[in-house]
């Protein structure tokens, strides 16, 4: 089965060649059951699809040695670095009966942040942004206007990532998911908030957002809305600003 191989590191032309042909492939016949997934059950509208870049890979593409391409009948999203630059393809199976859900070439997940090429301005504008887990939330959140959000690549915050961040605004909400493995996300990431002392050395406001009900950010939003979830990181600012001492 195509998953089972070793994941590889693709070569740039190959990564490109994947890219185009998934972009033209989602609007196309082969493409409609994606493109239905992407627009019907995810919400998302075309504006959305086509400024993230997805695509989707037809399930009769080869790779360069023959066999079925890791790619091959997956949702293609392209990650960047924060200058627009291709650095590897993530990908995800949505069939109930996929073998593998997630998928995605060899790369230092660590060093980068999904999105921040898209979100860069208006965290900058908002001197704010939000660091969720998955791609699919950064997306929910850009489509309800909420563009400052990026997405950490992996289970768990980096200071690289921190320090991405920190060249372009000094408040970061994190809102993780609400289940035990985006709690234990979340206590890792603070961790590293009073490890390396990053309001005290770099005026860095780390703000960790509780999502109620084991919720993730994508259900939060279509459960309770996105006035809720401008309250919620309103409250989480206020209460983290307490516990520090900023206001009383």
């Amino acid at each position: 089965m195509r998953n089972k191989a070793p994941r590889r590191r693709l070569a740039e032309l190959e990564r490109q060649k994947v890219k185009k042909l998934a972009i033209e492939t989602l609007s196309s016949t082969e493409g409609k059951e994606a493109l239905d997934y992407l627009k019907l059950k995810r919400g998302f509208s075309v504006n959305v699809i086509d400024n993230f870049g997805l695509g989707y890979v037809p399930s009769h593409v080869n790779n360069l040695y023959g066999d079925p391409h890791e790619f091959a009948g997956r949702i293609v999203l392209p990650i960047h670095d924060p200058y627009g630059e291709l650095v590897a393809l993530s990908s995800r199976d949505w069939r109930k009966n996929a073998y593998s859900k997630f998928f995605h070439e060899q790369y230092i997940k660590s060093n980068y942040l999904y999105a921040l090429d898209i979100a860069k301005d208006h965290i900058i504008k908002s001197n704010q942004a939000i660091i969720v887990e998955g791609e699919f939330d950064v997306m929910k959140m850009h489509s309800i206007g909420i563009r400052r959000a990026v997405g950490m690549l992996g289970s768990s915050l980096s200071i690289k990532q921190i320090s991405l961040l920190s060249r372009y605004c000094q408040e970061i909400f994190l809102v993780f998911d609400g289940d035990e493995a985006g709690r234990t996300s979340m206590e890792r990431a603070m961790k590293l908030n009073v490890k390396y002392g990053l309001k005290q050395y770099y005026d860095i406001l780390i703000i960790p957002v509780a999502m109620p009900n084991n919720l993730d950010p994508d259900d939060f939003i279509k459960t309770e809305g996105k006035v809720a979830l401008i309250n919620l990181l309103k409250k989480s600012k206020i209460d983290i600003m307490k516990k520090t001492g900023e206001i009383v």
